[in-house]
């Protein structure tokens, strides 16, 4: 693994400036005209690129980027308008020395060698077999998008030179397969030709006998009606089905009326049954006055026969008294018993009407029971049985329209496959290559599915669909062409569909850059970007977010003058100011 670790540009009487960069995601913003920009163009300098764009009116004369490469050093050295580029490594595979942009020691060999590319690989540059020695500059501008390539109209996949798409794409075929097609010939043999041909076409016969053992199957089932009839009839078993179905909500609906009633009802017999128990503890209070008093007056009785009148003492003294003096609790105890005797009737009258309320009221809760019960009864030993039939029927009818599809479609597989197998029979067999077929239907889908994704997770403002249309190389959103969108959205659409790419390669293929640069990718606040042209805010801080949770590749570095709202916690952040930018010397105060 290898990332940039620091960029520095130098100049005689200029500042030495230079940007620290981590792995991981790096993010460098601030207003126009910082030198943030000259991020990307160093790196693209750096990888070979024959221009630069950065102005030597501003003193610096020499770029130096530092790599980490697995932990160890990789300095480069490029003086601007120069072809050669001085290299310090302490890289086992790397040697140190000089490297030009063409010849035996190229700067592109480095670049390759870190992906882990060995050796030299020739790739096609036309349909003719014409080939190239493979360099990185054939996909860099996949890796590194510059502001002005940033809401390209052509496919940001694609170098702006048509004549150099083929080379693009077989070099792009070559990350995803690891081959360069280059068989040592300018064409394919006769021989590998003809037996392409031939497996072709055994192919194409062995599918439609397949076809045509499905389509006999599917004759030997009995079909009893017309697709027309088994419509109709799974029409009248949905309808019948919904019917039902509202008498079974029907019914749940009343049984949870009958449910609530039946709870009131319980929490009355509680209050009610609360109630007698107290009456209970009442009526055992009054027997017990009752008990005490009537003993009290028959003890108060049976004195009289045993005690005589001179051995009577004082309660208090314990003094004989004179009989006049002795109380008597007789009467005041009796006056109790006749108080009581109205009270106790009065409550048993009480006790016996709450009890007859009380069985009153569990009556009724137990004809609502009874109810409740008939109801789950109808629902599940009637209704429901009934709804479960007819789901099976319908399905019966569902299966046998589906074989009426099925036959209809074998039909037409098969005569798409005669028509074109008598097209493949009937085509010339001369030599040639058309990269567009190599990249295959499994391709297709697997990059179909990494680019909804991202749309999907990036916010895309009313996404429905997409396709990556090979004729333009180029993804097409909702069936719009990104040629009729603003720069925003063509922003945006790039950086997705690049990407798509490297989740691709990542995912499925064999070599892959780890390093990812892009100037602008959302266009916040640029001065020639009217504001109607721009992606919407929430597509914007999706796209950061994604950036930042699902990094593409190992060293994600993005330029920008105004970056969304989000958590940025483990990015490497930078602001630059006109104060603090890429350079420190002011440009404005320089002289040659």
């Amino acid at each position: 693994m290898y990332f940039v670790k620091k960029i520095t540009m130098s100049g005689p009487k200029v500042e030495l400036s230079s940007v620290d960069l981590d792995k991981g995601v790096n993010i460098f913003y601030g207003t126009s005209n910082t030198g943030k920009s000259y991020i990307a163009e160093a790196i693209d300098y750096m990888m070979g690129s024959e221009e630069c764009r950065i102005d030597a009116n501003k003193g610096y004369d020499t770029i130096r980027l530092e790599l980490d490469v697995d932990g160890k050093q990789l300095i480069l050295t490029r003086m601007l308008n120069s072809t050669k580029m001085n290299v310090i490594s302490y890289v086992d595979y790397i040697e140190s020395g000089e490297y030009t942009i063409s010849g035996n020691n190229r700067i592109c060999h480095i670049w390759l060698k870190l992906m882990g590319i060995s050796g030299t690989h020739r790739i096609n540059k036309s349909a003719h077999f014409q080939r190239e020695e493979l360099s990185n500059r054939a996909f860099d501008q996949i890796f590194v998008i510059k502001e002005n390539n940033i809401y390209s109209l052509e496919s940001i996949l694609l170098p702006s030179q048509v004549i150099r798409h083929s080379v693009a794409k077989s070099a792009l075929l070559f990350l995803m397969t690891g081959e360069d097609f280059d068989d040592g010939v300018d064409y394919e043999k006769p021989d590998v030709q003809k037996a392409k041909r031939k497996a072709v076409i055994e192919f194409a016969d062995s599918q439609l006998l397949e076809l045509q053992n499905q389509e006999n199957e599917l004759k030997s089932k009995e079909i009893e009606a017309s697709p027309e009839e088994l419509e109709k009839k799974i029409s009248e078993l949905l309808s019948e089905i919904d019917y039902t179905n509202s008498e079974i909500n029907g019914i749940l609906l009343k049984s949870k009326e009958i449910g609530c009633q039946i709870f009131e009802l319980e929490d009355t017999i509680a209050q009610k049954q609360m109630l007698q128990n107290r009456y209970n503890a009442l009526q055992s209070m009054y027997r017990s006055d009752l008990k005490r008093l009537t003993f009290m007056v028959e003890g108060e009785i049976r004195k009289k026969d045993f005690v005589s009148k001179e051995t009577r003492k004082c309660p208090f003294c314990d003094n004989d008294l004179p009989e006049e003096k002795t109380p008597s609790c007789i009467d005041a105890a009796t006056l109790e018993i006749e108080k009581l005797k109205p009270k106790m009737a009065d409550l048993k009258s009480v006790q016996k009407s709450l009890k007859n309320e009380i069985n009153y009221i569990e009556e009724e809760r137990d004809e609502l029971k009874s109810v409740m019960a008939d109801l789950e009864k109808q629902v599940q030993q009637e209704l429901q049985p009934k709804v479960d039939e007819l789901r099976k029927s319908m399905a019966d009818y569902a299966i046998a329209l589906a074989n009426h599809s099925s036959l209809a479609v074998l039909e037409s597989a098969q005569n798409k496959i005669r028509d074109n197998l008598t097209e493949f029979k009937s085509k010339s067999e001369t030599p040639k290559f058309t990269i567009n077929e190599y990249f295959d239907d499994t391709f297709m889908e697997r990059f179909h599915k990494i680019i909804d994704n991202l749309l999907l997770a990036c916010k895309y403002d009313g996404f429905r669909e997409s396709y990556f249309d090979l004729k333009t190389f180029d993804v097409v959103i909702n069936n719009t062409q990104k040629k009729s969108q603003g720069q925003g959205y063509r922003a945006f659409i790039n950086v997705i569909l690049s990407m798509a790419i490297q989740e691709y390669l990542k995912k499925y293929g064999v070599y892959r850059p780890n390093i990812f640069v892009m100037d602008s990718p959302i266009l916040s606040l640029k001065e020639d970007v009217d504001a109607s042209e721009q992606a919407p805010d929430s597509m914007k801080a999706s796209l950061f977010k994604y950036f930042i949770n699902n990094p593409c590749a190992e060293q994600i570095i993005i330029i920008e003058n105004e970056i969304p709202k989000i958590d940025y916690t483990g990015v490497n952040k930078r602001q630059f100011t006109t104060k603090e930018g890429f350079w420190k010397s002011d440009p404005n105060t320089y002289q040659n």
